[in-house]
């Protein structure tokens, strides 16, 4: 049952749902961000695990890393070119 008021497309699309949650990092001595993944970021996840050619999942939780580690104003910190990098750490 809902209780608050109808909303419109404007009211959605003006919502700022974006959460940043620092974290501790022992193993690296410090801390990072991570940030929800925004909806373009998931579709992007979800496209590079249907067109993998061989159905493997390489890479795939650093993808996942790259598209949620961030500074602490939401910026990505990886970029697409880097996440073969990323999973050799």
């Amino acid at each position: 049952m809902s209780t608050g008021a109808e909303l419109t497309a404007d009211d959605i699309l003006a919502f700022d749902d974006s959460t940043i949650v620092k974290v501790d990092v022992k193993y690296w001595n410090g801390h990072v961000y991570i940030r929800n993944m925004r909806g373009c970021d998931r579709d992007l996840f979800e496209q590079h695990i249907l067109e993998s050619n061989d159905r493997s999942l390489k890479n795939i939780r650093s993808l996942f890393l790259s598209l949620c580690l961030c500074d602490s104003k939401g910026v990505l910190l990886f970029k697409q070119d880097q996440v073969n990098s990323l999973s050799e750490q």
